[in-house]
């Protein structure tokens, strides 16, 4: 019996040390990669363009993958961005990319039909601040702040006033103030550090939200400096300035679309060249968008979505249009959110991973967890600083003391397995907690204990 209790133990903590807890995540329709808390790089589903960078050859491409580490080392920045292909700038500020390079989108200085790029591959040895993928291009931001581009310029998206392809980085322009950068298919936006946003490229649907100016090389967007974040899609642009309002524009001319903008009004909605404001909110942080659906994320915590809904894809559990801003669940502690083609990947503060949407193979019409929360992960076990159990091992009652008065939010109690078992009440403003373990089977506990400022875990034993 000790034996077999023995086994269970070690296999349960071999499976938590995996447990893939994250800070980043993007996706696209078929292929998502995510930042390990440790600071090492996972993907999953299709490598039919090499965007895993597994190292493997052609014949896998269409294999799924389950969650799978891309390379071995754990020096990645939150700076990556994946298409077809990917970007990733690693702690040193070195630039790696890898996936399909046909119009020399990897930078290697290669092209060609069935071009691939199977694993992690250095570009020079500059340092790099950030990086976007559009469709067979990138785009990127030097830590001199300069601006960057190469792969296909068939639309002018690389802006250097040409439409000649680059399989190296080019720079744009001889400005050195270049914050941001970002793009869908070949359409580029960018923001400079004195907030202005540029835009250039295929002015199909208006999404470039300026008529002046040539669109083969950047041209400002309006005259406001204070543009933050800006998420373009298939048939119009989102963007968040930094006063947290939420600004919309392009046109896409057809009728599947109306009324998807969040403005509660069922009309064409055909703002072309215009950012319009939607809403008089001032508290939005962050939008993510696919075809006909809209999300975002506020500074409260709180995810919003809206649109056509098909499929339940909102994440509100129905699968009714939404013409204004829903609130998705009551939950207070998201705190990044990414979306493509119907699939929603979002993180809490915790790390841990949930998901809606698409979700191969079925829809899932609310948040879900992805895996076991992350407060169970051995990163926090036994690391309380600021809560004492006695006595542990327990028969029947266990006390909490903490060092510390706390605001209580809440305390979940987790079988061995990572289960949720209980949701416990207590009072606010207490430095100590008890509670009872009768009515439970011997065995290992978690106690999870959120307060307003911490979350800490606890390890239980009940003999």
């Amino acid at each position: 019996m000790k034996t077999i209790k023995l086994l269970f133990f070690l296999v349960f903590f071999s499976n938590l040390t995996f447990s893939q807890c994250y800070t980043t995540i993007k996706t696209t329709a078929s292929t998502t990669i995510a930042l390990h808390t440790n600071g090492s790089l996972w993907g999953w589903g299709y490598n039919h363009t090499a965007s895993l960078g597994l190292g493997l050859g052609v014949d896998s491409f269409n294999t799924v993958f389950p969650n799978t580490q891309i390379g071995t080392v754990n020096d990645w920045s939150p700076k990556y961005s994946i298409k077809e292909h990917v970007l990733a700038i690693k702690n040193n500020g070195s630039l790696w990319t890898w996936g399909n390079n046909f119009y020399g989108e990897c930078g290697n200085g290669t092209t060609g039909q069935q071009n691939y790029v199977l694993a992690p591959e250095q570009i020079g040895n500059d340092t790099w601040q950030d990086v976007a993928t559009g469709m067979h291009y990138s785009l990127g931001i030097q830590t001199n702040g300069t601006l960057w581009a190469w792969g296909d310029n068939s639309s002018a998206q690389l802006g250097n006033g040409t439409t000649t392809n680059s399989n190296i980085p080019i720079q744009i322009g001889i400005d050195y103030n270049w914050a941001r950068v970002f793009s869908f298919d070949d359409t580029s936006f960018a923001i400079k550090t004195d907030g202005t946003l540029w835009s250039w490229g295929s002015a199909s649907g208006f999404m470039l939200g300026r008529t002046n100016g040539n669109y083969s090389i950047p041209g400002q967007v309006g005259i406001d400096n204070n543009w933050a974040t800006v998420a373009p899609n298939v048939f119009c642009v989102m963007a968040v300035k930094t006063d947290g309002t939420l600004w919309v524009w392009g046109n896409n001319g057809n009728s599947n679309y109306t009324a998807y903008y969040g403005n509660g009004q069922v009309d064409a909605n055909n703002y072309e060249n215009n950012p319009t404001q939607i809403g008089g909110d001032t508290d939005w942080k962050s939008v993510s968008t696919d075809q006909y659906n809209f999300r975002a994320l506020k500074m409260t915590g709180t995810i919003w979505s809206w649109g056509q809904n098909m499929n339940g894809v909102l994440g509100d559990g129905t699968t009714i249009p939404k013409y204004l801003p829903v609130q998705i669940g009551s939950d207070t502690d998201w705190v990044y959110l990414n979306s493509y083609s119907a699939r929603v990947f979002a993180l809490k503060q915790s790390n841990s991973l949930y998901n809606w949407g698409y979700i191969f193979p079925n829809y899932i019409t609310s948040p879900s967890a992805n895996g076991t929360d992350c407060f169970l992960g051995t990163s926090s076990f036994n690391t309380a600083d600021f809560i004492k159990s006695a006595p542990n091992p327990t028969h029947d009652i266990v006390k909490l003391f903490f060092n510390e008065t706390v605001s209580m939010k809440e305390i979940i109690l987790y079988d061995a397995l990572g289960k949720v078992i209980a949701n416990l009440q207590t009072n606010p403003n207490r430095n100590e907690v008890v509670i009872d373990l009768t009515p439970y089977s011997e065995g290992l506990y978690f106690i999870l204990v959120k307060s307003d400022l911490k979350y800490e875990t606890i390890k239980i034993s009940k003999n």
